[in-house]
């Protein structure tokens, strides 16, 4: 039975607990704010009883054609409306959802790769001449939580024919777990959410995208320490909206609480898209009720591991010491428009009031997304990085906030290297710091898909202090993107298999005209409404992506070199394939 809703709040809570972390998420996107206690629910180490971040979510923002600002920010969930709200949006091009579809998505998806793994074995069992299930599993049952798997969208509501990722055992394009499918999930545990910015006006002031946010945040089992406190998070966004936004960015907003809330300091490596917090000094006593983490303290912080795609220009952009290419991925290697955003900005405000303060209107939040203080002043590098600080360079914009010694080539003050800057050479007091990693500019189009993954990690050093704990934290960083590179991004133990498997039926896709020079149109029937157009080039690469509507769509193919690609569609039972000519 699903709660009842007085407000269009999210009110369901579930943990990720599978390591050394205990991590509370809600289906609005709200990641360790618990909203019975307002304490924090992030727990590292597990049952200690101590807890480095406060509060966790995305926000997102542009601009329309006609400067018009729309933006998502959910800061905390004390708001009556937040800018977040549970369940998946239409995809008739009103990207709408009611309250009481959002009430029957207020529910958060656990699933454990372990009884993946014996779902699937069992079933394979069953296919396998001379293998007994009833010795080899004696009296299996199809886990509940199974059948309750948002696989499918309703078409009756326009939703998306797929929704949540699962393993498609029979190859037939449809959902049931009777038949071996299984949820997809990466991580030996999983949770899976929807939410979406379009039920409500926003709290933050924005006007409403139309973007829906498809959650996997995921852990490891392990006796590896770095992955044994550390939790992933992958979102799946999608511009549900008709409009395109310009000069968006994308950011993960982050309290860190160090124990205690009031005597932390904050600052980023730059390089490894990294942002943290660490002690002001080398004792983090207990405070308001808190328990600090003692002598010798931690740092943590949250890492972008995947960004989104630079808008496509046709080429393969070059590596050099510049944003985006110096911290991103895919430049320099070959193929074109593959390219990766890294961390644009990091930011930093502080609890309270004024231009360093807490956004209070929608313009101060997309200010703080693109680098600029709530009062229109830019970021610059010295002192508090105000321009009211009188050690802050005036002539000298910083995209990152205290990046010590991170940016040796000065990707982040426009090639000027400068010295290294950090909170405690600044001489600023510790307090109650809160920090964004922001990713941008790019174009956000109607229809576009991406993903996003981040890591949030833990490291406490042996000895010497607050900064031999973020050396620490930059080794542990250094591996968990290393064991994350080696992951294929499909389901575990699946062989990369995600979603749909392969079906027997392949049909033809019509894309007029072809050849084309600017767009391309094509007729979805309403079995390909919500499925992915994917657009390939003549290497089998993937180079655009579109959520299909049913009925005529179109389809911004400008961006792309001429010659020869391919369009292909998955649906129920067939796949459907046809062929573009860009002039």
């Amino acid at each position: 039975m699903l709660p009842m809703l007085c407000t269009a709040q999210s009110t369901s809570i579930a943990y990720l607990e599978i390591n050394d972390v205990k991590a509370l998420f809600m289906p609005h996107g709200m990641i360790a704010k618990n909203p019975g206690t307002s304490q924090s629910d992030y727990e590292v180490p597990a049952m200690s009883g101590r807890h480095p971040l406060y509060a966790a979510s995305l926000w997102i923002g542009g601009v329309d054609g006609s400067q018009q600002l729309h933006l998502a920010a959910l800061k905390y969930d004390q708001d009556t409306y937040p800018d977040f709200a549970p369940g998946p949006l239409s995809i008739d091009g009103t990207a709408t959802i009611t309250a009481a579809t959002s009430q029957q998505y207020d529910q958060i998806w656990k699933i454990d790769a372990a009884d993946v793994a014996e779902h699937q074995a069992y079933f394979t069992c069953l296919a396998t001449p001379g293998c007994d299930p009833a010795v080899e599993f004696p009296g299996y049952t199809v886990p509940a939580g199974f059948y309750q798997w948002p696989a499918h969208g309703d078409l009756q509501q326009d939703q998306a024919l797929y929704l949540a990722p699962f393993i498609d055992f029979d190859a037939n394009g449809a959902y049931d777990p009777d038949e071996g499918d299984a949820p997809c999930i990466q991580g030996d545990q999983a949770l899976f959410f929807i939410y979406n910015d379009k039920l409500h006006p926003h709290a933050s002031g924005g006007l409403p995208i139309g973007v829906e946010v498809q959650a996997m945040p995921f852990a490891f089992a392990t006796a590896d320490p770095a992955l044994a406190q550390t939790i992933f998070l992958k979102y799946h966004v999608i511009n549900r909206g008709t409009l395109t936004l310009y000069n968006t960015y994308v950011s993960l907003f982050t309290d860190f609480d160090l124990g205690n809330y009031d005597d932390d300091l904050i600052g980023c490596d730059a390089a490894r898209n990294l942002w943290y917090a660490y002690n002001g000094d080398n004792n983090d006593e207990n405070g308001s009720g808190l328990l600090g983490y003692g002598t010798q303290p931690p740092a943590f912080g949250a890492v972008m591991l995947q960004g989104p795609f630079m808008d496509a220009n046709a080429i393969d952009d070059p590596v050099d010491n510049t944003l985006p290419a110096w911290n991103g991925t895919g430049f320099g290697d070959g193929a074109n428009d593959n390219e990766r955003l890294g961390i644009a900005y990091t930011r930093y405000y502080n609890n309270g009031g004024g231009p360093m303060g807490d956004p209070m209107t929608a313009g101060a939040y997309y200010n703080y997304l693109r680098g600029l203080w709530a009062d229109n002043s830019p970021q610059l590098y010295g002192g508090n990085g105000h321009i009211s600080d009188p050690d802050a360079d005036p002539n000298l914009t910083a995209h990152f906030a205290y990046p010590d010694d991170t940016d040796p080539v000065g990707a982040g003050t426009g090639g000027a290297v400068q010295a290294a800057w950090n909170e405690m050479n600044a001489g600023n007091l510790p307090g109650d710091r809160r920090m964004l990693g922001n990713s941008g500019p790019f174009t956000l189009e109607p229809g576009e898909e991406f993903d996003l993954v981040y890591a949030l990690v833990y490291a406490r050093a042996g000895s010497g202090g607050p900064f031999a704990s973020v050396a620490a934290l930059q080794q542990r960083v250094d591996s968990v993107r290393a064991f994350w590179e080696q992951l294929d991004g499909g389901c575990t133990g699946q062989d990369g298999q995600v979603g749909l498997g392969p079906v027997p039926d392949i049909r033809p896709l019509l894309l007029y005209p072809s050849p084309c020079a600017d767009r391309v149109h094509l007729d979805a029937a309403a079995d390909l409404a919500g499925t992915a157009l994917e657009v390939l080039d003549a290497t089998g690469r993937t180079v655009l992506t579109r959520t299909l509507r049913t009925g005529e769509n179109t389809i911004d193919v400008s961006g792309l070199a001429p010659g020869l690609y391919t369009g292909a569609a998955t649906t129920r039972g067939a796949r459907l394939v046809g062929r573009l000519v860009k002039e």
